[in-house]
């Protein structure tokens, strides 16, 4: 595997990829405080990797996408979801 964090690009900076065998990963993180929604930054997330269609380009193999939320109060992932073009699974 080979890790790369904040990879920048035209459209913006994703904060983790990583290429693993014949798929690239990107993998977006997002932080909830204390009073902060988990779902509404999961949304976020999402939007922002559509947006600005972190992982496409010059990569060979399948493009896998994603987006993680930590909660601070938790200390722990509390959310998560695929993104798929142009849905999510």
């Amino acid at each position: 595997m080979v890790p790369s964090v904040e990879v920048h690009s035209a459209l913006g900076r994703s904060d983790l990829e990583v290429d693993a065998g014949d798929r690239h990963w990107v993998f977006e993180l997002k932080f909830a405080g204390e009073n902060e929604d988990s779902e509404k930054k999961l949304a976020q997330g999402i939007e922002q990797v559509k947006k600005n269609r972190y992982g496409e380009g010059l990569h060979g193999g399948k493009l896998l996408r994603a987006v993680l939320v930590f909660s601070g109060s938790e200390r722990r992932f509390v959310a998560w979801k695929a993104v798929d073009g142009d849905a999510c699974a």
